[in-house]
């Protein structure tokens, strides 16, 4: 099977999209590389917006996080390359429509930056462990799995947050 390449699996998240234009237009600025820093990011992000806007019918913003952090925004949304401590995140998404937001970091591990050492594996683990204290949960996914299908593993980012909705809706329905 030949490997796809960065553009046509572009093409098929476009396609996936439909006719949304919006989402389209956030696809093409994901396509730009002006928000991420790899091909593999810009291929989950491209991604996630169709799936979530999708699946959740709802819009999904990409705004910088010291927004996406304020509570109040009220809005699911998407920041890319966040200074978390001592540490660069590739995404946090937080759904800031919930009463209790549960921020998700989202890493894309290509094989150059990740795990190929004993050192990268340990700031890999840190800085887990950074993420994990400020009550985040963290999400991995390899430079593979992107490849191989980046639907699958933007659902997989879907399927925790509604889960989370679920679980705080539950909880309310209790009170």
């Amino acid at each position: 099977m030949a490997s796809k390449t960065e553009v046509s699996i572009m093409d098929d998240i476009i396609e996936y999209a439909a006719d949304s234009a919006r989402m389209k237009v956030d696809i093409t600025l994901a396509q730009r590389g002006e928000l991420c820093e790899s091909a593999i990011e810009r291929v989950l992000l491209a991604a996630l917006v169709p799936v979530i806007e999708v699946e959740e019918g709802c819009p999904l913003r990409i705004i910088p996080a010291e927004i996406a952090l304020d509570e109040r925004v009220g809005i699911l949304c998407l920041s890319c390359q966040v200074k978390i401590e001592d540490y660069r995140v590739d995404f946090l998404l937080i759904d800031s429509r919930l009463k209790r937001p549960l921020p998700i970091v989202i890493e894309c591990d290509g094989h150059d930056f990740h795990e190929r050492t004993k050192d990268q594996a340990l700031r890999d683990r840190s800085r887990d462990r950074a993420v994990q204290a400020m009550g985040a949960m963290m999400f991995r996914f390899t430079g593979r799995e992107i490849w191989r299908d980046p639907i699958k593993c933007a659902r997989e980012v879907f399927e925790l947050l509604e889960t989370h909705a679920r679980a705080e809706e539950r909880e309310h329905s209790t009170l």
